[in-house]
């Protein structure tokens, strides 16, 4: 095989596990890097976490101004999420405007309650934030606002992938459920998380 071809199947299989819009890794390659580190944390008796976002608004932005509008907001979740977290974490865009995450938990000291507790404060603080949206008319402001559910495992508890994504995604409805709970004033600056660690 020569030398270009090689390059050119490298490069396709980089595009196949990699978001367009965000470059992030995509769901099909976040479920392979989930299936590997879940049965490595299990072997190992490590705590691992799992979080899915989602955030809130972006519907409105496509319909009042635009798909293109959309996409901006969610390459800003992607910086910002690349900006938070560690090169020892995984981040991918699943779909639409939903994000998951792999986090190994390593400190000594705190429980992994507390763990995730600062991080998932750490992601709403640098997941909030007013972005500027390029539109037809000018720059516009939108605010962003997430929802999170959290998942924390440890050793022979860890699930296997699908089972750890599903109670991520009851978190993540208990977080939703938070949000419109809260007054319609207090949504202008909400972010809710639920944490699951058994």
């Amino acid at each position: 095989m020569n030398e270009e071809l090689r390059k050119a199947l490298a490069a396709a299989s980089q595009l196949a596990r990699t978001d367009e819009k965000t470059g992030l890794l995509n769901e099909r390659a976040y479920l392979e890097q989930l299936g590997r580190i879940t049965a490595l944390a299990r072997r190992r008796e490590e705590e691992l976490g799992v979080v899915l976002i989602d955030s809130n608004g972006l519907k409105q932005v496509n319909d009042t101004y635009g798909y293109d509008a959309g996409d901006s907001v969610i390459r800003e979740i992607g910086k910002a999420l690349k900006r938070t977290l560690y090169e020892t974490d995984t981040i991918a865009r699943l779909h639409g405007d939903e994000f998951a995450l792999i986090l190994p938990m390593t400190s000594d000291t705190l429980s992994v309650r507390e763990q995730m507790s600062r991080v998932m404060k750490k992601l709403a603080r640098a997941l909030t934030f007013a972005s500027s949206l390029p539109v037809e008319h000018g720059p516009v402001s939108v605010l962003v606002t997430v929802a999170m559910g959290a998942v924390v495992r440890v050793g022979t508890r860890i699930p296997d992938g699908e089972e750890f994504l599903r109670i991520a995604t009851r978190a993540l409805h208990a977080s939703k459920r938070k949000i419109r709970a809260t007054t319609p004033e207090a949504k202008k600056d909400s972010w809710q998380y639920v944490i699951d660690v058994e």
